[in-house]
């Protein structure tokens, strides 16, 4: 039961681990944009839904009615687990777009999840007190993805202020070049490509790639 229990939460875990990771990357890093995201309707139903509050109440009542509790944790996460896989096999998965950075952040993500697990195979012989931590671990994945970030972002920063910088050196040398910038909140992707076929018809175009809009990903296209 304990392996069982582990594989149904290690299916569950990583599907929110890589959502948050997403989040991040769609906030492009910035904690300013990342916690004003949780001021929006939808920022407030990541935090403040049903499932999350009936799992504190898991937390909380687990010492008065372990065995009824474990139950139900199992059956939470076999119910989760499902819901992952088919989000998977049905291309429904929210997940980070796979850079350089995001595949080391999501690989720290797995490894922190695989030291979880080690330590409490290590360390807790009551099943009752396996699915407790579990359980502890699965609400404060928010906490731990964003610790990660925050961890790695001063070196992050400075890789893509050392980028931006080569990328305006570049930009300099290139005094004949015509630059076209689209800003906006929606449709700059589109507008874009709509725009590059148009002018491609008469001139050599260099387009960033599709949604690569940030600064340092229009520096990294440079």
């Amino acid at each position: 039961m304990f392996y069982f229990l582990s594989l149904l939460w290690l299916v569950r875990t990583t599907k929110f681990v890589l959502f948050w990771f997403y989040l991040w990357q769609l906030k492009e890093y910035h904690t300013g944009r990342f916690l004003d995201h949780f001021n929006t309707e939808n920022g407030k139903k990541l935090i403040l839904n049903g499932l999350n509050v009936f799992k504190l109440f898991l937390l909380l009542a687990f010492s008065f009615y372990p065995v009824l509790l474990l139950s139900m944790v199992i059956l939470l996460y076999i119910f989760e687990s499902f819901k992952a896989l088919l989000d998977f096999s049905k291309r429904r998965l929210k997940k980070p777009i796979l850079t350089k950075k995001t595949i080391f952040l999501i690989l720290i993500g797995l490894f922190v999840e695989f030291v979880i697990l080690f330590l409490l195979f290590s360390h807790t012989e009551n099943l009752r007190s396996f699915a407790f931590w579990l359980l502890l671990f699965d609400v404060l994945v928010p906490v731990v993805v964003s610790s990660i970030v925050l961890i790695f972002q001063p070196f992050a920063v400075l890789l893509r202020n050392r980028i931006i910088k080569k990328a305006r050196e570049k930009r300099k040398r290139l005094d004949k070049l015509l630059v076209i910038g689209i800003t906006g909140s929606y449709g700059k992707t589109s507008t874009k490509e709509f725009l590059a076929d148009i002018l491609s018809l008469k001139y050599k175009v260099l387009k960033t790639r599709e949604h690569q809009n940030s600064e340092i990903g229009i520096s990294q296209c440079i």
